[in-house]
């Protein structure tokens, strides 16, 4: 496939308001719990790459955890 044919194929993809249309209602609600878990995972790991082994409590969004 020559760039050309693919540029035109990319140009003529539906756009993302087409794809929103099919997508569950709670969706965005999903992908905001997904970023909200990866941020805590990377803390976590900076924590722990960083020698931080004392506990420290703090709020996340499934209530008081240990850091």
């Amino acid at each position: 496939m020559d760039s050309l044919s693919f540029f035109l194929g990319v140009a003529t993809l539906p756009s993302p308001s087409d794809y929103m249309k099919y997508l569950p209602v709670n969706f965005s609600k999903e992908v905001n719990l997904y970023r909200n878990l990866v941020r805590e995972a990377v803390h976590h790991l900076r924590h722990v790459s960083l020698g931080d082994v004392k506990p420290k409590w703090r709020r996340t969004s499934l209530g008081m955890d240990k850091a």
